[in-house]
């Protein structure tokens, strides 16, 4: 029973985490590194409780997870280098990864590609018809409506995350049924 609740509390942190980025994102354009750390260390968690608690679903071997962790922070790092995407945007994306492993990315991907291009969209919008009277200085409305082509992908990068995470089973009836078999 401690695995399960250990591994609820993780995904819950990461959930509630992204929740604050993308807050953070649309509030001021960036999001804080501690934020991704704590996705990072609550996959910590989460990974361990799984395994330990006799029900490594849905991580598997944390190579995989190390490898498109990596892989993810690769190609971002270059995206950042080139001025494609923000430093926080890379960052959380990372830490994300690494909860996706092989198994989860293509979801997690997809999504976020989704929701960024719907909130792109919904930029242009904003962009051309200035609909908000009153916006905070700084804010990714004041931004768009200033003119400035720029995206909070704190929101497509959380929005993937959760649909990986449905998708992938981390919510599960099995996988929670799995840590209660196992600790009986």
């Amino acid at each position: 029973m401690l695995f399960l609740v250990v591994f609820l509390s993780a995904l819950l942190a990461a959930i509630g985490l992204g929740l604050l980025s993308g807050w953070s994102d649309i509030r001021g354009m960036t999001i804080p590194n501690s934020y991704s750390i704590g996705v990072l260390v609550a996959f910590a968690f989460a990974f361990m409780a799984c395994h330990l608690g006799g029900n490594p679903e849905p991580f598997g071997v944390l190579s995989a997870h190390l490898t498109v962790g990596a892989l993810v922070l690769g190609v971002t790092f270059f995206m950042t280098l080139g001025k494609m995407m923000g430093g926080g945007d890379s960052k959380l994306m990372t830490a994300y990864a690494f909860w996706m492993g092989p198994q989860n990315i293509i979801m997690f991907l997809f999504a976020m590609a989704a929701f960024g291009f719907l909130l792109g969209l919904l930029a242009l919008f904003i962009k051309k018809a200035k609909p908000f009277k009153k916006v905070s200085e700084g804010s990714w409305l004041a931004r768009v409506q200033s003119g400035q082509a720029v995206i909070p992908y704190g929101l497509p990068i959380m929005t993937g995350a959760l649909f990986a995470f449905l998708d992938g089973g981390y919510v599960s009836l099995s996988l929670l049924a799995g840590f209660l078999q196992a600790a009986g």
